[in-house]
Formats: structure tokens, sequence, C-alpha cells
């Protein structure tokens, strides 16, 4: 490998490098709405009496990951924090 070409390769990987930074901080931007506080406000925004959609929104844990519940009547839809944010360095809540 020549000078040049080392070079070009240390650019190439400073720019991942920040890229990847860019990533990871938005994943933990996308893993943040797991909150307790969090699901108390989309609670109390899906239950108002003038909202037109009425879902219960409970923050629990699903095989000890954050997940957050959205129940309507007798059905319910639920949001599981997936196993890569287990790696984002993140102190997550948990469910009482």
């Amino acid at each position: 490998m020549t000078v040049q070409e080392r070079n070009v390769a240390v650019i190439i990987l400073q720019d991942v490098e920040e890229l990847l930074a860019v990533f990871r901080h938005k994943l933990k931007d996308l893993a943040s709405c797991y909150t307790r506080a969090n699901a108390e406000n989309l609670n109390q925004f899906f239950t108002r009496d003038l909202n037109s959609i009425y879902y219960k929104v409970e923050l629990t844990s699903v095989r000890s990951r954050p997940t957050m519940w959205f129940k309507k009547g007798g059905g319910f839809s639920d949001l599981i924090l997936e196993s890569w944010a287990n790696k984002l360095d993140f102190e997550w809540p948990k469910a009482d």
C-alpha cells in the first residue's frame, strides 16, 4: 500500500467512524421513546375525551425487554424494544 492509499484509507475510516456515531445517536433517540414518562404522555393523549382514537398505553417488560402496550378493548398491540438496543449503553426502565 502506498502512502497516498494509506492516507485515503485513513480518511475513509474517519468518515465511517463519524457516520457510525451519528447512526448510534439516532438509534438512541429512537430507543428513548421506551420510557415511563413517554408512555404516560401517550396514555394521556390517547385517553382524552376529544380524541377519536382511544388506546390505553402502558410500559411493561416482555422477556426482560421494555415494551409499550397499546390496549383497545380486549385487544392490544405491542412494541418490543429489540435486542439491538441493549448494545447502546442505555439504562432501560423496568416495569413495576
